[in-house]
């Protein structure tokens, strides 16, 4: 059985490719999100539902965030004593 191998400007154009794409990659924004002292000092909390996987998170007849997400957020909001502000929500 033979070897694979590339030729040497072929394994350098892929080099430089993935060198290339990583630097991309790594220049994009993280998601971010408010550190506990952060809502504590603002009493707010910010959240986002995907309304489209019910039991997490649905519509209710009403047009309102349902769900189990939604429930967690309003405890936890309750247990830091900050109100809870809807973000991006997802349809």
């Amino acid at each position: 059985m033979k070897a694979f191998s590339l030729p040497p400007s072929v394994a350098r154009c892929m080099a430089l490719a993935l060198l290339i794409s990583s630097a991309a990659l790594g220049a994009l924004p993280s998601a971010y999100a408010d550190s506990l002292g952060d809502i504590k000092q603002s009493k707010v909390m910010k959240i986002g539902v995907f309304q489209d996987y019910p039991p997490f998170g649905s519509i209710g007849a009403d047009m309102k965030p349902r769900g189990i997400d939604v429930d967690l957020a309003a405890v936890l909001a309750k247990k830091l004593g900050a109100r809870r502000a809807r973000t991006g929500d997802r349809h």
